[in-house]
């Protein structure tokens, strides 16, 4: 995702559509789960992309202030431990010992 507030072209692009295999690492080499993977994917497109998209055309400062306000770690665990809850309410089983990637 553009996540660029000074470069407005370049602004929310993402392309969430099927993308076949992926390799995912994390830089600093510590371990990733499955269940880290999709939130971080869903927290961008289901968290992050609406609101990029109204901010978008209002200019460089509305779009820093999202990502100061928005692209956080306290707003990805919020988003991780609610998804986390859903998924064990559906009776995903995997999700019972899931943790948030700042954990590790």
């Amino acid at each position: 995702m553009g996540a660029d507030p000074s470069n407005e072209k370049e602004w929310r692009s993402a392309d969430f559509g099927p993308v076949g295999s992926v390799l995912v690492a994390r830089k600093d080499g510590k371990d990733v789960s499955v269940q880290q993977v999709e939130a971080l994917v869903r927290f961008c497109r289901d968290g992050l992309l609406g609101g990029m998209i109204e901010v978008g055309g209002k200019g460089e400062e509305a779009r820093a202030e999202f990502v100061r306000e928005f692209m956080c770690r306290g707003k990805f665990e919020d988003f991780f431990e609610g998804m986390k809850k859903r998924r064990i309410l559906k009776g995903d089983e995997t999700w019972g010992y899931a943790f948030s990637p700042y954990s590790v």
